[in-house]
């Protein structure tokens, strides 16, 4: 289970810091679902520190980075059905599958779950519960659900169609790129201000996150990873991303963005929030980005790092599952949490770890796993008389 759904898998050169940096990054989405208890839709960015806000715009990474590494040419038919290999089948797989295995493991420890929370659970990870209700109005009704990042791929996979579908005709052409992104804004504020219930599959975040996957293709024309990794080390190599996190900060601290993207809001101004949201990620995109690099070159944290951000869909596919198993071993877990309140920071810190172990090691098997089923086929097939 690689990471080749959060960027053009055939990227025609290999930057290791991008491995780092999305490894990196989730990192951060673990621990933050692991340690955050609760959030508020709210005003004043739900209470949360204006820098966890800043830090949390990281997450539209994902989206820059697939613009960045298009490669124009193959059509969308065929750029749209390799997507739907890569996201939507392990996606709609994973919804089915692991609420099952966290159903069956948690009634085999007692909980009495009944069948009608699995429904709910495989219901609520496809996008289809509450649908048509208020967007900050609603909770979780499945005790199995597993869907803690799941929401991020069905935007991906929507957003993607979009820039497929113009890709071709706009990013060479920078005045139509800013033009479609300008569009792609105004059509996400109208929806914040005119549709404040829950579409089906997650439809509310597109727009904004197609006009994040066009920015990453204007940026590509600048060879900004290939500067950033291989540029001259001058003065203005350093500014530029103390200048951005600076003036994303300050944005973050008058427009605060909060840190509920899943929910379709983006602060505290309705609509209105969409416009600075989407240049506080930009601006947050270039310093995080240095980030990656420059922990890229520290050694045996960089492997670390790297093997992590090789294994982004695996990871967000699986860590809900695998940290709710160990939790729900030693608590009482519920719908709406992670893990519940009584679990002391020590223990979640160490759950998360935990956690992220185990899940690349299951990625790191898989394809071994099946390399060997494959192996042993076609042994199988070139000797057919022997058993």
């Amino acid at each position: 289970m690689s990471s080749d759904t959060m960027e053009e898998a055939s990227q025609p050169v290999h930057y290791r810091s991008l491995d780092v940096l999305k490894g990196m990054i989730m990192v951060v989405i673990v621990f933050g679902h692991v340690m955050i208890t609760a959030r508020d839709g709210g005003s004043e960015g739900g209470g949360m520190p204006v820098i966890v806000q800043a830090l949390y715009l990281g997450l539209m990474a994902f989206f820059i980075m697939s613009g960045y590494f298009y490669r124009p040419g193959r059509g969308f038919v065929e750029s749209i059905t390799k997507r739907a290999k890569q996201i939507l089948i392990p996606l709609f797989l994973a919804v089915v599958l692991l609420p099952l295995i966290l159903f069956v493991y948690l009634n085999i420890l007692g909980y009495g779950l009944p069948i009608s929370d699995y429904i709910e659970a495989v219901i609520w990870g496809s996008g289809w519960s509450h649908v048509f209700e208020p967007l900050d109005s609603y909770i979780v009704d499945a005790v199995s659900q597993i869907s803690w990042g799941l929401y991020f791929l069905f935007v991906m996979f929507w957003a993607f169609i979009i820039f497929y579908a113009l890709a071709d005709r706009v990013v060479n052409d920078t005045r139509k790129a800013v033009a479609v992104i300008a569009i792609l804004l105004v059509i996400q504020a109208l929806m914040v201000e005119f549709i404040d219930i829950r579409l089906p599959m997650h439809l509310n975040k597109v727009p904004i996150a197609a006009a994040f996957m066009f920015a990453g293709a204007l940026l590509a024309r600048t060879d900004y990873f290939n500067r950033l990794e291989n540029g001259k080390k001058d003065a203005r190599y350093f500014l530029l991303p103390v200048i951005s996190l600076a003036a994303g900060i300050g944005l973050c601290y008058v427009f605060q963005p909060n840190i509920v993207f899943d929910k379709g809001i983006f602060g505290s101004y309705g609509g209105w929030s969409v416009f600075p949201y989407f240049i506080e990620a930009l601006l947050i995109f270039i310093p995080i980005t240095y980030i990656g690099y420059a922990f890229s070159l520290i050694p045996k944290v960089s492997d670390a790092f790297a093997i992590i951000g090789r294994h982004t869909l695996g990871i967000i596919l699986l860590h809900p599952l695998v940290g709710r198993m160990i939790a729900g071993t030693f608590v009482t877990i519920n719908a709406n949490q992670f893990v519940p309140d009584e679990v002391g920071v020590v223990a979640r810190i160490a759950l998360a770890i935990v956690t992220i172990i185990i899940c690349v090691l299951i990625c790191e098997a898989i394809p071994r796993v099946l390399d060997r089923i494959k192996g042993l086929k076609k042994k199988d097939d070139a000797e057919p008389g022997q058993s």
